[in-house]
């Protein structure tokens, strides 16, 4: 009976014992530590609104001008507005087409030319009457002797900076019309153009037209107006979009290539030409959607 008494008595001063331990915790906890983690806490959340404050700061500081953006949209726009002559075509912009499309969508000869287009004369090396001798043709009737060349290093570093640094080249031979019509290969550390025969034209024409740049995070947006006038295979007239579908008016001789925007612009096709930035902080063409 003595026993069962002091097992209880132990429980009672047990219990005791871990309330009181509890009620000084909780003392000390409520005086001192919950203080000092509230504010740290206030601390963490000050320091966390700054940090946006200042990202977006830097945001805001890192934006261009609308001159700048302006200047910036328009030189991007150059490097897309350049015709491809060598399908025999009058208008062929690679990069206005009947649909949207991506790095992925485009012929790889289309890639090779526009990049060879892009280049200045003054990083080629030409042969320009020699080539047409009749010591540079063979028994097929073909030269044999470059009208122009240019270094690898040099064709890469403008696919680079008009595709991506994330793309490979894959090389093959394409035709190019400058003041002549070529074709050309790699050969070696360079890419030499030979004369060929081609050329002609189409009995349509495609016009572009540069409308405004916005910036989109680290992308450049860029909007172009598109207007066809010509024949269609079916019937002639002027089209806002690029399959030539969808006639807006008739052809008449006081439209030019001068006022077409200023006579039927609102009525144009409308697209929108997605640059990225690469590690270089070189923007290169993404994409190009149709809007309208």
């Amino acid at each position: 009976m003595e026993g069962k008494k002091n097992t209880k008595f132990i429980v009672i001063i047990a219990i005791l014992v871990i309330l009181l331990m509890g009620c000084v915790s909780y003392i000390v906890y409520d005086n001192f530590i919950k203080e000092d983690e509230i504010v740290n806490n206030n601390n963490q959340n000050n320091n966390d609104i700054q940090n946006d404050d200042q990202n977006n700061d830097e945001d805001e500081n890192n934006k261009l001008s609308e001159e700048e953006l302006n200047k910036l949209g328009l030189e991007l726009f150059s490097r897309t507005s350049l015709e491809l002559t060598s399908n025999i075509t009058s208008g062929n912009y690679m990069f206005y087409k009947e649909y949207d499309i991506t790095y992925n969508d485009l012929k790889n000869e289309e890639r090779l030319e526009y990049t060879y287009m892009q280049i200045p004369n003054s990083e080629k090396t030409y042969n320009l009457n020699d080539a047409y001798d009749r010591s540079c043709i063979d028994t097929e009737n073909t030269y044999t002797c470059y009208y122009e060349k240019i270094l690898i290093n040099t064709f890469e570093e403008y696919y680079y900076k008009m595709f991506g640094l994330d793309k490979g080249i894959n090389y093959e031979w394409f035709t190019v019309a400058t003041d002549n019509f070529l074709r050309c290969e790699k050969e070696e550390n360079e890419i030499i153009c030979y004369p060929t025969d081609g050329g002609g034209a189409t009995d349509y024409r495609t016009y572009l037209n540069y409308i405004h740049a916005e910036e989109n995070n680290s992308d450049i947006l860029v909007y172009v107006n598109l207007l066809a006038m010509g024949y269609n295979g079916v019937e002639g007239g002027i089209f806002s979009d690029a399959a030539m579908n969808n006639k807006i008016a008739d052809e008449s001789p006081e439209v030019t290539e001068d006022n077409i925007f200023d006579i039927y612009g609102d009525e144009a096709g409308l697209y929108k030409v997605t640059f990225k930035k690469d590690i270089n902080d070189n923007y290169y063409w993404y994409s190009s959607e149709i809007i309208k």
